[in-house]
């Protein structure tokens, strides 16, 4: 459930999203970056107001490219349809959509479903092939199936175009089979079509697309495609809803191999967001971002699970490199039943150590663990 925000928060959202739409128009958002860029130097506002706003405008542009690298699966590689080079790629079609995108209200965060429904009754009203492939993407199966929308001729036409994308060639495989022996993977040898759209579903992290097919086959299915690809979700982080559907449904089906998995990323993230070059800020940001979505959008089960790994590591690494904003977020999601275990392993450090920062966030999580008994 999203935390209330403060009407600062509120604020700086609505004018980060103001000055993006504003200077979009059909630029690359590498260009937009220099221009906002300048834009914010050149504004009579206090120094720490326009660094709040620095901070929002990047969040924005980095959610953007996330919609934007998301989206630009939706398309084939030019190479397989064409000899001849284009003078354009067909994903920069996603740049005249840049502006029409819709915000969530109390985050930073493009809404994607919503999003791609909007743009097909408004930009792509009378663009058919995109409506389509929309549609196929986030499973409206009404559209799909409507026949007036997408007659015989437009689906053949579809299949000589499309049918390389493993997803448009699933729903068209599906609009001319039975179901029932399509979905049928307990009794039958699971339909490769029908894995390879689960496997990109998974790994884009299109939400509805993967509910659809998740809720119609067989649970040795949904464990194998599932584990198999969960890896390239956490490496992605492209859409926490998929992620939580898949965290909370897996580790009801394989807890243990879901940790298993999912703690090499986990791992990862956290030591290459405080290790390295510190003039890389970059690459630290964005590891940071990415231990961040881990954290935050694991289910309960899977999150007990990474944060005890290894004696409680990633919580005692972060005591003892003095990690504040990364103790007390760790602090938050921790298990309330771990809590004295963890403390355990805190204060063993601190006796070795002895330092006033040590004492500080030990004192911290003496008071986490006061108001939880």
């Amino acid at each position: 459930m999203d935390q209330p925000c403060s009407l600062k928060f509120l604020t700086e959202r609505s004018i980060a999203i103001h000055l993006f739409k504003v200077h979009i128009r059909w630029r690359k958002l590498t260009d937009v970056a220099y221009a906002l860029r300048d834009v914010l130097e050149q504004l009579s506002l206090a120094p720490k107001l326009v660094n709040n706003l620095r901070d929002q405008v990047a969040e924005v542009l980095r959610e953007m490219k996330r919609w934007d690298e998301k989206h630009s699966e939706m398309f084939i590689d030019p190479g397989k349809l064409c000899a001849k080079r284009r003078a354009m790629s067909r994903n920069e079609h996603l740049r005249t959509f840049y502006k029409h995108v819709i915000w969530k209200i109390n985050r930073i965060e493009v809404n994607d479903f919503t999003t791609a429904l909007h743009l097909m009754e408004t930009e792509c009203k009378n663009w058919r092939q995109m409506q389509f492939q929309f549609a196929c993407l986030y499973a409206m199966e009404n559209w799909v199936k409507d026949d007036w929308k997408f007659d015989k001729y437009r689906r053949i036409t579809f299949k000589k175009q499309l049918s390389d994308h493993p997803v448009y060639d699933f729903w068209l495989t599906l609009l001319e089979s039975r179901p029932d022996r399509l979905f049928d993977t307990d009794r039958r040898s699971p339909n490769q079509k029908l894995t390879q759209c689960f496997a990109f579903a998974i790994t884009h992290g299109y939400q509805q697309l993967v509910e659809y097919i998740w809720n119609r086959i067989g649970n040795a299915h949904r464990e194998s495609v599932g584990l198999l690809r969960w890896r390239s979700l956490c490496f992605r982080n492209r859409d926490r809803g998929t992620m939580q559907f898949l965290c909370h449904k897996l580790c009801a089906i394989n807890p243990i191999g879901m940790s298993r998995i999912t703690w090499t990323s986990f791992f990862e993230a956290f030591y290459r967001s405080i290790e390295g070059d510190e003039s890389d800020v970059v690459v630290q940001n964005k590891f940071k971002k990415r231990f961040e979505f881990l954290l935050e959008n694991a289910c309960p089960i899977l999150r007990s699970r990474l944060l005890k790994m290894e004696n409680f590591r990633i919580l005692s690494d972060a005591f003892r490199y003095n990690l504040v904003d990364v103790f007390a977020q760790i602090l938050e999601h921790l298990n309330p039943d771990e809590m004295k275990n963890a403390r355990e392993v805190v204060d063993r450090i601190h006796k070795r150590k002895q330092s006033k920062d040590g004492e500080v966030l030990r004192r911290q999580m003496m008071r986490k663990q006061m108001t939880i008994n």
